[in-house]
């Protein structure tokens, strides 16, 4: 039975502590090289959901908006229009 203690001299099948050393000296470098970059991430992860939150709202509002400024460019126009006694055959700079 293979216990996992094989060295350099011994067999290669199975696990060995060289095996198992080079696999956790590779993946401790992994994870210094990933703990610097999670730290950074962590507080825009934390925040995102109120971020779409906000910006879900921003997009209606601006929808509204957009709404209610065409109703109000139109009824500008029905005005202006229905104010002016003659035909708007092209622009006018000063009245």
């Amino acid at each position: 039975m293979n216990l996992g203690l094989n060295t350099l001299a011994g067999g290669t099948s199975g696990l060995s502590l060289v095996r198992i050393l080079g696999s956790l000296s590779r993946t401790m470098g992994i994870v210094k090289q990933i703990a610097p970059i999670y730290r950074e991430i962590k507080p825009l992860l934390s925040k995102a959901p109120a971020f779409f939150q906000k910006l879900s709202s921003i997009k209606n509002t601006t929808y509204d908006m957009k709404n209610t400024g065409l109703e109000l460019a139109k009824s500008f126009n029905d005005s202006v229009s229905s104010s002016q006694g003659y035909s708007n055959n092209g622009p006018i700079f000063f009245q």
